[in-house]
């Protein structure tokens, strides 16, 4: 699949912190950061659909399609170039506060992209027109990650468990073995 129209990526410039986490991560040292495997996803999903796309284009440049993924600093400089055959979306690497303050400052977005439609609900529950806001889950690698619904069922329940107290943990454990032993 290949567009005809150029869709223009705007995102951190691959600077020294981005580079230095890399690094880590590639030595066993570090986890990937949650918008950097984001935007990682979504570009190794355009490539593998043959997508024509810019990443980090000259701001100076009319591209009808542009998304803003984790850099919105610049987006002030160039709304000026913004007309009315133009997209432009922002997301999802922003918490529901900024997309609110986003929304209020510059009306002329036109979608917020949202991972579920449990976090629209947030950013419709911030302010943010329902109809601007569409649900584009994030990208998973289906090579690496691919179907495991034919083999058979080896748990009930799949804890993920991430920066949270080990007694936590212990009392989530506690009520899935609770309700383990309930009959119904």
């Amino acid at each position: 699949m290949q567009s005809s129209e150029n869709i223009s990526l705007v995102t951190s410039e691959q600077g020294f912190f981005d580079n230095f986490l890399e690094w880590l991560k590639k030595n066993g040292l570090g986890r990937s950061p949650g918008p950097l495997a984001v935007e990682k996803n979504l570009l190794a999903g355009l490539k593998k659909i043959n997508a024509n796309f810019t990443l980090n284009p000259n701001l100076g440049q009319k591209n009808k399609h542009i998304a803003f993924l984790r850099n919105f600093k610049s987006f002030s400089k160039i709304e000026s170039l913004k007309d009315k055959n133009s997209i432009w979306t922002v997301g999802p690497n922003y918490s529901a506060e900024e997309l609110r303050d986003i929304a209020k400052k510059y009306p002329t977005v036109d979608f917020f992209l949202a991972p579920s439609e449990e976090v629209k609900k947030t950013y419709c529950y911030y302010g943010i027109d329902a109809q601007k806001v569409i649900v584009w889950p994030v990208g998973i690698d289906t090579v690496k990650y691919n179907s495991v619904s034919s083999e058979g069922k080896k748990v009930d329940a799949l804890i993920y468990f991430k920066n949270r107290k080990n007694q936590e943990l212990s009392e989530v454990i506690s009520i899935l073995k609770h309700f383990q032993n309930i009959k119904t």
